[in-house]
């Protein structure tokens, strides 16, 4: 139930992260600006030191519905390093490839704030060309600590908007961040696979019910790298159209 039906190609296996719906509202400074900000969404370790959690929000423009995807990455580096970036690559179909296709989508923040710099790339059917920053996305990255840990460390919070880059309510995605400070983490991703090869990416299911109680906490703690609780919960996914008009 929690796999996209109909979908002709396959996400890797193993990976997959429940979207609940927001329920705290955000604020985009890059951090955890209150000890609720997001208990609302599922976390994911991944690589040595890291971990991400997404939710998704909806908002309406007349007839329209505009999805937006959110997530916080956070990276246990506090050291800032010209190399570093976060990134995200998003199949707003699911379609998959062996190489990046026109429908797919890459972000990247290199650096630290105040100083990083953006930069979106689009699929070519071959690799990744340089393209313009989607209307409506949003960014922030602090040094700070967070309920996650005490320790101060850097962590980005992303907003996307889905109608901004064709994509559906479900969406396959690769998170990573690497750390380029020498005897630091490296590159960590989830899932720990090629930034150019959709693939190999995880999923991105998504659910209208709220995050169920205890899995809200311990990013630190180990957990499976498949977050969904799968056959534990039954998914009630939204019924609205994938953008437009009713």
């Amino acid at each position: 139930m929690i796999a996209s039906i109909g979908t002709a190609s396959a996400f890797q296996t193993g990976y997959s992260n429940l979207s609940y719906w927001l329920a705290n509202a955000v604020t985009w400074d890059g951090k955890w600006t209150s000890a609720t900000e997001w208990v609302d969404a599922m976390p994911s370790n991944f690589g040595t030191n890291a971990a991400f959690r997404e939710k998704f929000d909806l908002v309406t423009e007349g007839e329209t519905y505009i999805v937006f995807y959110d997530t916080i990455i956070e990276s246990w580096d506090n050291t800032n390093d010209a190399g570093d970036y976060y990134e995200i690559c998003i199949d707003g179909l699911m379609d998959g490839g062996t190489a990046p296709k026109v429908d797919d989508y890459k972000v990247n923040i290199y650096g630290h704030a105040p100083t990083a710099t953006v930069q979106w790339y689009k699929g070519t059917g071959t690799g990744w060309a340089n393209t313009t920053t989607p209307a409506g996305f949003v960014w922030g990255e602090a040094l700070a600590s967070s309920p996650t840990t005490s320790a101060n460390h850097y962590s980005a919070e992303l907003k996307v908007p889905k109608s901004g880059i064709g994509a559906g309510a479900e969406i396959w995605v690769r998170v990573a961040y690497y750390d380029a400070h020498a005897g630091g983490y490296g590159l960590q991703a989830w899932p720990p696979t090629s930034a150019n090869t959709p693939d190999a990416w995880g999923d991105i299911p998504y659910t209208t019910e709220a995050i169920p109680e205890g899995f809200n906490f311990g990013i630190l703690a180990v957990l499976s790298s498949i977050a969904v609780v799968a056959g534990a919960i039954c998914i009630r996914k939204m019924a609205v159209p994938k953008f437009g008009k009713l």
